[in-house]
């Protein structure tokens, strides 16, 4: 017995070891792509901020070292707004991405220990003289004993893992995906005791929601809102928080994504001008060159349709 005991506690610890090199290795992955692509929305969001400042010198009347000083105060307040965001989005980076690999790797320890108990069961079987039947019965008996069993002792392991964020288990490795504040914002949304009805077989009657009152910044699942609290909560919940990497530069973002459309407006209009010397429609617009081929492409595809027809009945008859 403890044999059995020992082997046990080791299994599960190499087990561990591996989920949490798994983790790891995830982690630094993830943050290193993450902290590139972050600190060049940066750079091109304060790069944004600077142009926009001194062109707005330039038209004060400022000369060139003025247009230059205002550009580069611009572009130093941008970065420095911008470093703590850098940061958050990294880490948040990171604890997705760990978050994936630890499911993945528990996921794969516990279909690993069904797969051998069904080969156990199914050589007890055979060599108890059951037939090709009985031995595929006993194996497919013993795996979904294994992945029933599985179900809690894995979200005991989750358990530890989504303590540790400081979220529900269920949002640990459900909505893996979306950022910290939406995540944060489902933990409070979903009744206090959803992760024991997703994994311990709770009766949805047992539900005890919480007595939040619900806000404009804060859903909250109640024993009347008519869709499930998990689809309820997260829904809610990324209406409310943003997602995008330049909506997480906040004030930065907002300018680069004002610049952006800016050039667009430009460019659309520079090249409506070359259009219209030319004698040619604009490119936007309802009698734009792009409607108008909209319209030309879909007269076209009802054409080739009809000859497909012709020809299917050609022939056939």
């Amino acid at each position: 017995m403890a044999d059995v005991v020992a082997a046990k506690i080791l299994r599960e610890a190499m087990e561990k070891a591996v989920v949490d090199a798994a983790a790891k290795a995830a982690r630094g992955a993830a943050e290193k792509a993450a902290r590139e692509a972050a600190e060049k929305a940066a750079r091109d969001a304060a790069q944004a901020a600077g142009r926009k400042a001194a062109q707005e010198a330039a038209a004060a009347g400022a000369d060139a070292a003025g247009q230059k000083a205002a550009r580069d105060a611009a572009e130093a307040a941008s970065t420095s707004a911008s470093a703590a965001i850098v940061a958050k989005a990294t880490k948040e980076a990171g604890d997705q991405a760990a978050a994936k690999a630890a499911k993945k790797a528990i996921e794969e320890a516990s279909e690993s220990a069904a797969t051998a108990a069904g080969a156990k069961a199914a050589r007890e079987a055979a060599d108890a003289g059951a037939s090709e039947a009985g031995q595929k019965a006993a194996r497919e008996t013993a795996e979904a004993a294994s992945r029933s069993a599985a179900k809690r002792t894995n979200y005991a392991k989750y358990l530890a893992y989504a303590t540790a964020a400081g979220v529900g288990v269920y949002v640990y490795t459900e909505i893996q995906d979306e950022n910290e504040a939406v995540q944060k914002c489902v933990n409070v949304c979903l009744p206090t005791n959803w992760d024991a009805y997703m994994y311990e077989d709770l009766e949805k009657s047992d539900l005890e929601y919480s007595t939040i009152a619900p806000s404009a910044d804060q859903p909250i699942c109640t024993a009347e809102t008519e869709t499930e609290c998990d689809e309820h909560c997260l829904t809610e919940c990324k209406k409310i928080h943003k997602t995008g990497l330049l909506d997480k530069l906040g004030p930065v973002g907002d300018l680069a994504e004002e610049v952006a459309e800016e050039t667009t407006n430009a460019l659309t209009d520079t090249t409506n001008g070359f259009l219209e010397a030319l004698g040619l429609p604009p490119l936007t617009g309802p009698d734009g060159l792009l409607a108008k081929f909209g319209k030309y492409f879909k007269i076209g595809a009802a054409v080739c349709c009809c000859l497909c027809i012709v020809y299917i009945l050609f022939m056939f008859f």
